[in-house]
């Protein structure tokens, strides 16, 4: 219901947090110049990005109690001009035994869009306001786990300074899986199979999704793990039926050295062209590395390849490298660097609206941080974007500097 990186260009903002005893609490609030909104539905979302200033408002209270069980209440409330959206929850997690948990929370929004956003988007006016439940069910053992939960959104509500993509819908999920433990002779350390079903629908019953899933989960020697999960589902999208979609998600990492990890991430299998509504096969392929070059010096890169092909062709492919550097000068001080890239290519003739066929942006940070501890630490970075197209060669499009500072008072 809170997730800060929505406030886009804050031109000054404050947290506060702490704990005393068993109450814990958090405040934060900014001034945002610009506004990004989503703008959700029960088959998806659009966004909107607003020249309008926002003061954005958040409180978190929790209670702990018993044996890890915990009470707590939300609050956010974001306001600029014409525009408002508030959102109030309280949540419990309740340790029933070591085996057993429950997690419950019942939400509440406000909402009011500017005349701005209700032109652009085809959004109603006026105030709305609308609910959202979640349970959860969590059993675990030594030998095996599960867990089964349900979800109720209503069309009407909105959480804008969180991230809540899909509305209107409600959505039941039941997973299990059983645990075999290797002892000193065995390859796996640990093995578990599991399987799961779930099924989502409009708040009238309409049927946007169900599924049935099964995986297997493998640890071994050095580090080594592996993760193969088969899908198949049917979906209803914009008044079209897609039937036994076949999908597979499989990752694996190794520490091949003490200094260098090896990471493999691949999604195969069937797909919706979401922007036309008609059958499709998409392909994900991301390997990536990890390298320690000595005591200090640190370098992640991984690179994805993205592509969605329709019964015409290939509809659109994606290459994304991205490069962190991190420099450890000693526990408390560090410099990172980030460089990503992304390269579209589209076929136009399979697109229905306009589009470019090709389009280009580059992204770089630097930032250097010095923490005294984990609460009291002092932030610098600089970050800039660039965009391009096929006709056009890439230049600037935003650059930022920033400077954040965190204290801890103790008492």
């Amino acid at each position: 219901l809170v997730h800060t990186r929505t406030v886009l260009d804050p031109a000054l903002a404050a947290k506060v947090t702490g704990k005393q005893g068993k109450h814990t609490y958090g405040l934060f609030t900014a001034q945002d110049e610009t506004t990004t909104i989503i703008f959700p539905g029960p088959e998806g979302s659009d966004s909107g990005t607003f020249d309008l200033e926002t003061t954005d408002t958040a409180g978190r209270y929790r209670y702990d109690f018993g044996k890890s069980s915990t009470f707590g209440a939300t609050v956010s409330d974001r306001r600029g001009g014409d525009y408002s959206n508030q959102v109030a929850s309280i949540d419990t997690r309740l340790r029933i035994n070591e085996a057993n948990r429950v997690t419950a929370s019942v939400s509440s929004s406000n909402t009011r869009y500017s005349q701005e956003m209700i032109d652009e988007n085809d959004l109603p006016s006026g105030t709305f306001s609308d609910e959202a439940f979640l349970v959860e069910y969590l059993h675990t053992t030594r030998d095996w786990w599960t867990n089964v939960e349900y979800y109720d959104f209503g069309e009407g509500f909105r959480a804008d300074l969180g991230f809540v993509p899909q509305v209107g819908f409600r959505e039941w999920d039941a997973r299990g899986a059983k645990i075999w433990w290797g002892d000193g002779d065995d390859f796996h350390r640990r093995l578990a199979w599991g399987g799961g079903a779930g099924h989502k629908s409009h708040q009238d019953g309409e049927l946007l999704e169900e599924r049935i899933q099964t995986w297997v989960n493998l640890d071994g020697p050095k580090q080594m793990h592996l993760r193969v999960n088969v899908t198949l589902r049917n979906q209803r999208y914009d008044g079209v039926d897609f039937e036994d979609q076949l999908s597979t998600c499989n990752y694996f990492e190794i520490q091949a050295t003490d200094d260098l990890m090896l990471i493999y991430h691949q999604d195969f299998g069937e797909w919706i062209d979401y922007s036309q509504s008609r059958p499709a096969r998409r392909t994900l392929i991301q390997p990536g590395l990890k390298y320690n070059l000595g005591r200090h010096l640190m370098l992640h890169y991984n690179h994805t390849y993205s592509s969605l092909d329709v019964e015409e062709g290939e509809l659109f492919s994606v290459h994304a490298p991205e490069a962190r550097v991190v420099y450890q000068f000693n526990t408390r001080a560090y410099v990172r660097a980030v460089l990503q890239y992304t390269d579209i290519r589209r076929n136009v003739s399979l697109y229905e609206d306009e589009v470019e066929p090709r389009t280009k942006d580059l992204f770089s940070q630097l930032l250097f941080t010095y923490k005294v501890n984990p609460q009291t630490a002092l932030y610098v970075g600089y970050s800039d974007a660039r965009e391009g197209t096929e006709e056009y060669e890439m230049s600037t499009s935003s650059r930022s500097l920033f400077v954040k500072l965190g204290y801890a008072w103790v008492r």
